[in-house]
C-alpha cells in the first residue's frame, strides 16, 4: 500500500510539473520579410516581422530613414528617438521649402540618406 501511494505521488508530481512546461512554451506563428517596406521611395534594409495582424520593423532604419537620431541607453533598456534639432549646415542657401531655407550641404545629405531628390 505505500508503495502505491509513493507511486501515486509520484505520477502526480511528474503530471503537473509537465503541464506547467507546456504553459510555458507557447508557440507562436510569425512571418519574416512578407511586407516591402519604403520610405520615400526606397527600401528599408532590415528584417520586418508579421505576427498577429502587425508589423514589427527596425527601429533604427526606419528613424534614421527619416533623418532622426537613434540613441540606446543600455542600463535603462531606452531607446531614444530625436530630432537634430540645432544641428546647422554650411553652405550656399539653395531654395525655399515653405519657410525654410535649404542649404546646399543640407540638399548633399538627404539625397545621400534617402537616394532621392528634394524638390525645391
Amino acid at each position: 500500500m505505500k508503495f502505491l501511494k509513493n507511486y501515486l505521488c509520484l505520477f502526480i508530481s511528474f503530471i503537473i510539473l509537465f503541464s506547467s512546461f507546456s504553459v510555458l512554451a507557447e508557440n507562436i506563428t510569425v512571418d519574416f520579410n512578407k511586407i516591402n517596406i519604403n520610405v520615400n521611395g526606397k527600401k528599408v534594409e532590415g528584417n520586418n516581422i508579421l505576427y498577429n495582424d502587425r508589423t514589427y520593423v527596425p527601429l533604427r532604419a526606419i528613424s534614421e530613414m527619416f533623418l532622426k537620431e537613434v540613441l540606446w541607453n543600455g542600463e535603462t533598456n531606452t531607446v531614444d528617438i530625436n530630432s537634430f534639432e540645432g544641428f546647422y549646415f554650411k553652405g550656399n542657401s539653395i531654395g525655399k521649402m515653405g519657410d525654410l531655407n535649404i542649404y546646399s550641404d543640407e540638399y548633399k545629405l538627404f539625397e545621400q540618406i534617402t537616394s532621392s531628390t528634394l524638390k525645391i
